[in-house]
């Protein structure tokens, strides 16, 4: 019994949602040592950190500006953001490896953008700048 309960407990907490990006001191490094790819709705940061085993989560961070619209709309496209990265986490296909810092930036032409536009941009930032990151730890 007690090694259901702890079977239950590891499977809760890789079903967790991502690991989230915070503080600003966070969100300042990722911006100096990543590699950024930019399109019309979002800037994707994507930045490897060193890890001891290899094998630490990814950490996610959003932003979005006023520039985007008021409190209703930047939640909007902060939701779709958030159930984006969520969908590519789980992905069989995901480029992303373990250590990786990712921080995307809603432009102002995102509040306008469909969840299938958006969803299509990041797939293709988040894969050219994890691609280009990996590249220049090399």
């Amino acid at each position: 019994m007690h090694d259901e309960q702890s079977l239950k407990q590891t499977d809760k907490l890789q079903n967790r949602s991502f690991v989230t990006i915070k503080n600003s001191r966070e969100f300042r490094s990722v911006f100096d040592t990543a590699v950024s790819v930019a399109n019309r709705y979002l800037v994707v940061y994507a930045a490897v950190r060193k890890t001891k085993n290899g094998k630490e989560n990814n950490r996610y961070g959003i932003t979005v500006s006023r520039k985007v619209g008021k409190a209703v709309v930047r939640n909007k496209v902060r939701r779709r953001i958030r159930e984006i990265m969520r969908f590519h986490t789980k992905s069989e296909k995901s480029v992303v490896l373990f250590g990786v810092d990712i921080v995307v930036v809603a432009r102002a032409a995102a509040a306008a953008a469909t969840f299938d536009e958006l969803r299509e941009a990041y797939g293709r930032a988040l894969q050219k700048s994890v691609k280009q990151s990996i590249r220049a730890e090399v």
